[in-house]
């Protein structure tokens, strides 16, 4: 019994150093073999920090962890993070598997993982980073006989997603989207045919924005769930739940089926809580302010469904009816409410035919501080031919807000006044067929001052006319100051029903005068100090904006006066177009630097990865020294403008990439051009200063060129100066070379000096001849 007792510990001992120490032994072969594998099926840079395999902290599971997972993209998503995680646990009973052929995993855990989905203009994906390692020959080989189905069984009990973050940022569509802290747990016996599930899914804050507008805001959301599994049929239905955006909650009930590849599902939801007060928790501004102090009264019905069966060509119908009767809000500080609150909305959405789906605004009613607002609006089909109802009447009074809604600081008075009616079929404006559409209506503002801590001054608005017809939207005059500027602006819109219902472009023309334009007052500007000069600057802090690409808008232009930073420019004068995500000058004229400037080129955005500006330009007389200390792009092409005097005229062509800041990629500047002066004076150069210094001639060391024409091209961070003459103290002298950002030169000056002026060296050309 000794014997065999201590044969047994040996044996044991032996199995516990192998489960400890093979781990141990092959951990960085193993790690090493699955980098490789992994970076040879996908195209993105893949990396963790550590993979684990153990059967110590669980025995008899083992506990598969692969920790600090980064998948990073290359090309032309070189430097975006797609994925990363703080650890991914498998926890699983290989004892089940050898025993009888299950696969028996106790529990997957996504700790901190954190997503960044991106789509380019062309549509191309971040996460499409797949790679098709399939040879011909392999196509070739491959046996399509049927093989027997494998009946093994995964029993799952617990998959956990711990502090998610996902974004998605879909460039192609202008839509961006984030979630905060996403926290997922379902659990239950996946390997029965019929088995009770709970699922638990929490979102801290849901952003979504399209085309620039926000949609929602630091929305909470949490959902609740315990579902019948019918695991054989592809079954669930679902019991008892919950589902809550902010305050406002609803009940689910129905049931999916997943046969196939097709989704089919009938549910319907209502809300939990009938006061009006969840509904306003939709609202951001409330909802972060004050909401749970607000005083409200007012019923709520909030209803809708889905059922129909969800396939690549066809949707489940879904319809949503909200109904608001009587309800009120006010805040306990402010000495009146917003009252009457009626609201009547059904919405249909048909997912098999277009042309049925309806959104029904029956009635929008509120009261604002004793402001009445109504507005009434019905269209069908809004995805094919939108059908068009509506009406929109208000008188407001401004200054009354505040007495109702908190304004925090900011002040707001004027008067708003409207009335208009919609009616028609969008094809029939499409058609030029205007009769057939009735739009008539006008907005009106007077007096309206607008003041708050994010604008440099108050924005004044004293007259503003928008009359409404089927063609187009009548600007007839827009006045705007800002502080010292002034903005004036008259013009037509066009397609302008098109643009909301249908995404299409809008026109339009302008009139666009001001008498002073002071960008300054507008941008914010932060001091840094700069070490080497021992001085405090201010810079601007600017970015890269996209140029929308369903705007066609003209402008003619005659602004008096602009101030931008230390530049002043007067009497801008010509044409600006906005279209397909481009900014366009045409033969667009200004005076600066005491010299004049023509600019024809374009600010380009199709492409906001890679924004770009290809200018053409054509200067008169513009002023070497005020030029070099206005523009950054001077200061690093042509850092000898420091130490310049005099007047350049200057024509040539410039392209450039531009980076975020809207400097421009210095080594992707490609340019042309001719540059003249009559006169050009060299102050304190180090060049002429050594020249002086060799030939003991102070007369060298501010030197005058005289009558300069010259030709030159820029090119992968370099200009280079094709051979030209000029007179250099009154000699004729041939100059030609090149210089780059990287502060090399290569400069070949062929100067004649007279003997007499060659100082020591003079003499020895006389003893030489």
């Amino acid at each position: 019994m000794k014997k065999i007792l201590k044969i047994l510990l040996i044996v044991i001992l032996v199995i516990l150093i192998i489960l400890i120490s093979a781990p141990i032994i092959f951990k960085k072969k193993i790690e090493e073999t699955v980098k490789t594998e992994i970076n040879k099926s996908v195209k993105a840079q893949v990396d963790f920090r550590s993979f684990g395999l153990s059967f110590i902290t669980g025995f008899p599971n083992l506990t598969i962890s692969l920790k600090g997972l980064t998948v990073v993209g290359i090309d032309e998503f070189e430097g975006d993070t797609l994925i990363q995680f703080k650890a991914f646990k498998v926890k699983a009973n290989p004892v089940a598997y050898l025993k009888n052929g299950d696969i028996d995993v106790k529990a997957i855990i996504l700790d901190r993982p954190s997503l960044h989905g991106i789509i380019l203009e062309d549509s191309t994906a971040n996460w499409d980073i797949a790679v098709d390692t399939t040879t011909v020959e392999e196509e070739e080989e491959i046996d399509t006989t049927e093989s027997e189905p494998v009946d093994i069984k995964v029993k799952l009990k617990t998959f956990e997603i711990r502090d998610a973050d996902i974004i998605y940022d879909d460039r192609s569509s202008n839509m961006y989207a984030s979630i905060d802290d996403l926290n997922f747990k379902l659990s239950g016996d996946l390997s029965t045919t019929f088995s009770s599930l709970d699922i638990l899914l929490t979102m801290d804050a849901i952003n979504f924005k399209m085309g620039g507008i926000p949609y929602t805001k630091n929305t909470s959301f949490r959902f609740f769930a315990s579902v019948d599994a019918d695991l054989e049929n592809s079954i669930y239905t679902l019991k008892e739940n919950e589902i809550a955006l902010n305050d406002l909650v609803l009940g689910l009930k129905g049931l999916v089926e997943m046969p196939d590849e097709d989704i089919k599902m009938d549910i319907q939801f209502e809300t939990k809580k009938t006061e009006f007060k969840s509904l306003l928790s939709m609202v951001p501004a409330i909802y972060m302010s004050d909401f749970a102090d607000l005083k409200t009264s007012g019923k709520l019905a909030l209803n809708g469904y889905a059922k129909g069966t969800l396939t690549d060509e066809t949707l489940p119908n879904v319809g949503l009816k909200l109904i608001v009767e009587d309800a009120m809000f006010s805040y306990p500080d402010l000495p009146k409410s917003v009252e009457n609150i009626n609201i009547n909305l059904e919405v249909f959405n048909d997912g098999v035919d277009d042309n049925n789906s309806a959104v029904d605004l029956n009635k929008f009613h509120l009261e604002i501080a004793e402001n009445p607002i109504d507005l009434v609006f019905h269209v069908k089909a809004f995805a094919v031919d939108p059908m068009i109802f509506g009406t929109v009447k208000m008188d407001f009074d401004l200054a009354s807000l505040a007495d109702a809604v908190p304004m925090e600081d900011i002040e707001l008075t004027g008067n708003i006044t409207s009335d208009i009616n919609l009616s028609g079929v969008l094809s029939t404006i499409e058609q030029e067929k205007y009769e057939e559409f009735n739009a008539t209506g006008n907005i009106t503002i007077r007096d309206l001052v607008f003041n708050s801590p994010d604008l440099p001054a108050a924005a004044n608005i004293a007259k503003t006319d928008f009359n409404f017809s089927p063609q187009y939207l009548d600007l007839s005059t827009l006045d705007i100051t800002i502080g010292k500027s002034d903005v004036h602006l008259d013009g037509k819109i066009e397609n302008y029903l098109a643009y909301v219902f249908k995404d299409e472009v809008i026109k339009g023309k302008f009139n666009f005068s001001s008498e002073l334009l002071d960008a300054n007052e507008f941008i914010t500007e932060s001091e840094e100090e700069v070490v080497e000069e021992e001085e405090t600057i201010d810079t601007a802090e600017m970015e890269v904006f996209e140029v929308p690409k369903n705007v066609d808008f003209q402008l003619v232009s005659n602004l008096k006066l602009v101030k931008y930073d230390n530049l002043v420019i007067n009497d801008i004068d010509g044409l600006i177009i906005i279209k397909d995500g481009i900014v366009s000058m045409d033969k667009l004229g200004m005076n600066l630097l005491e010299g004049s400037m023509l600019v024809n080129g374009q600010y380009n955005t199709q492409n906001i990865e890679k924004p770009y500006v290809d200018f053409g330009l054509d200067i008169k007389n513009f002023d070497i020294p005020s030029t070099y200390n206005t523009f950054n792009t001077v200061q690093k092409l042509a850092p000898i403008g420091k130490n310049c005097q005099g007047n350049v005229s200057i024509m040539m062509t410039f392209n450039s990439l531009l980076q975020q800041n809207m400097e421009p990629d210095m080594n992707s500047i490609k340019g042309a051009g001719r540059l003249q002066s009559e006169t050009i004076g060299i102050k304190n150069s180090n060049t002429f200063n050594k020249i002086a210094d060799v030939l003991k001639n102070d007369k060298y060391r501010e030197m005058t060129l005289k009558d300069v024409d010259l030709e030159f091209t820029i090119d992968s961070g370099r200009i280079f100066v094709k051979p030209f003459e000029t007179k250099i103290g009154g000699k004729k002298a041939t100059i030609s070379g090149d210089h780059g950002l990287d502060q090399t030169m290569n400069y070949l000056i062929n100067l004649d000096i007279p003997k007499s002026e060659l100082g020591g060296a003079g003499a020895l050309l006389d003893n030489l001849t």
